[in-house]
């Protein structure tokens, strides 16, 4: 049986936004990220537990770091005041509303946990066309906790196009599996895929 939008963490009321990431999960990615001295750093999704929040290396980096929370009492949708970083897992089910967001408030660059089907080629090319690109890309394995199959990556962007991964102005689909951008369920890579969940029909 193909996985339905809710169990894909799709749906709009975002019950399925609340996975709990790992210390040592958030302590990792967070290293991956170029951030430099005296920078500010947001985590605006930060959750019960803040691991993100509480793993930004303050101290080492003299950082000054702030973190939102609607549990809390702070919708970070509601804020404004920009930052240089922003570092988190974001709530899959508002993706597209959380990266418009996104691209007013961060200056230098922004690292998130997202599910590879929510990489799409149009959502890539649009980032870029507003000047964001992806400049870090880093799979992990799914911690145990999370109880779901499908993959996940922790991708940068910045505003640096030379550092851009890739070759070439145009973004070049995966070969091997994809996936199909409403629904999520894998498609096999053939000239023409047909999607049975959301009747739609996919080209490679």
């Amino acid at each position: 049986m193909s996985p339905s939008r809710i169990q894909l963490g799709l749906n709009q009321g975002g019950k399925n936004d609340n996975f709990y990431t790992p210390n040592s999960l958030a302590k990792r990615l967070i290293s991956y990220v170029p951030i430099e001295i005296g920078s500010t750093v947001l985590d605006p999704f930060s959750g019960i537990k803040k691991p993100f929040y509480n793993n930004f290396p303050v101290e080492q980096l003299n950082l000054k770091i702030k973190q939102y929370e609607i549990s809390d009492g702070t919708n970070a949708f509601n804020q404004k005041t920009r930052f240089d970083w922003i570092i988190t897992n974001p709530p899959f089910s508002d993706l597209g509303r959380t990266l418009e967001w996104t691209i007013n408030v961060a200056r230098i660059g922004f690292a998130y946990v997202l599910p590879l089907h929510s990489l799409s080629h149009n959502r890539i090319a649009w980032l870029e066309s507003t000047g964001w690109f992806i400049t870090g890309f880093y799979t992990f394995e799914n911690p145990k906790k999370w109880q779901i199959n499908f993959p996940h990556a922790f991708v940068i962007w910045t505003r640096n196009s030379n550092a851009r991964i890739g070759t070439t102005n145009q973004i070049v689909k995966p070969q091997g599996k994809l996936f199909c951008e409403e629904c999520g369920i894998v498609l096999i890579n053939t000239t023409n895929h047909y999607c049975s969940q959301c009747e739609d029909l996919h080209e490679s």
